[in-house]
């Protein structure tokens, strides 16, 4: 969240300064690990003569600044005590993050120098002496210390907890991988036994459909041979109706007394010959239910 008086009221983050203070004092940020730097006191008192700035040989860790041997001088000399200078051509910039002392926020010339654990807020002597000698302080060193003890245990508990989902993410990874190819497996084997089933259905389809055919080839010769037999009977018991109608009417006494004793026998004999027309048509039913049973049970 933004303070009220807007990104100026953010807390600083002095790791990071600190980090591009580093990358700067190492030439990290321009590759000038490989190429002279101009000494930064020279810089600003010869800004307008670059040509004459000679180049840094030390780097203050107390000022952050690039210094030539001369600049360096009265920095080994300094009244509150002497400063750390490096060499700047062997200096690492994790080197100069450890040994960096921040200075305070509110007083630009004092060094962070105690740790208050009641306001949680590092602290310049100025800083302690004005509000905070009440408070539990402890030297900005060994609190470090302390602190990178708990960082520490933290960390390996982090790494832990880490390690614990790096290793679920792999077996997730490994489960789906699995299910996936499992289901691959599994749709594969379906298309397979569905083409299976398709050929199997399709020739057992054609297998009744050809026994269909040919028993109905049959019966319709069958139906056929029992039409003409029908056909048959139909005319010979036509032509007795009308013979035996047309005598009957037009026939003499002695026509009718001389024909019908054979009338009678023939007759008879038509009657026994041509016993029931209703056998065609249960014939037809047999057969038609002979099909259905056929191909019903061939599934």
């Amino acid at each position: 969240m933004v303070p009220e008086n807007g990104i100026p009221g953010l807390p600083h983050n002095f790791f990071l300064k600190n980090l591009i203070d580093a990358k700067k004092a190492t030439g990290d940020e321009v590759g000038e690990r490989h190429r002279e730097v101009p000494c930064d006191v020279c810089m600003k008192e010869e800004a307008d003569e670059l040509d004459t700035v000679p180049p840094a040989s030390v780097y203050c860790v107390d000022c952050c600044q690039k210094l030539c041997k001369p600049c360096s001088r009265p920095h080994k000399l300094w009244i509150g005590g002497p400063h750390q200078l490096r060499d700047l051509a062997t200096v690492g910039k994790t080197e100069l993050l450890q040994q960096h002392r921040n200075r305070c926020e509110k007083h630009e010339f004092k060094f962070i120098e105690l740790y208050c654990f009641d306001c949680r807020v590092n602290l310049c002597m100025k800083c302690f002496a004005v509000g905070h000698t009440q408070h539990k302080c402890g030297e900005i060193e060994q609190v470090a210390d302390e602190f990178c003890k708990h960082i520490d245990t933290d960390i390996k508990l982090v790494q832990q907890r880490l390690y614990e989902f790096t290793a679920a993410m792999a077996t997730a990874d490994s489960q789906c991988a699995n299910f996936i190819a499992s289901a691959e497996r599994v749709e594969n084997e379906v298309v397979e036994i569905g083409e299976k089933l398709k050929r199997m259905i399709d020739k057992h389809v054609n297998e009744v459909q050809q026994e269909v055919q040919n028993l109905k080839s049959a019966t319709i010769k069958e139906i056929e041979a029992q039409k003409d037999r029908l056909s048959l009977a139909l005319m010979t018991l036509e032509s007795y109706t009308e013979y035996a109608m047309q005598l009957k009417a037009k026939g003499s006494y002695s026509d009718v007394t001389m024909a019908a004793d054979k009338l009678h026998s023939r007759a008879n004999e038509l009657l026994k010959t041509f016993v029931s027309p209703d056998r065609l048509t249960h014939t037809m039913l047999q057969l038609l239910l002979l099909c259905n049973v056929m191909f019903l049970t061939s599934w």
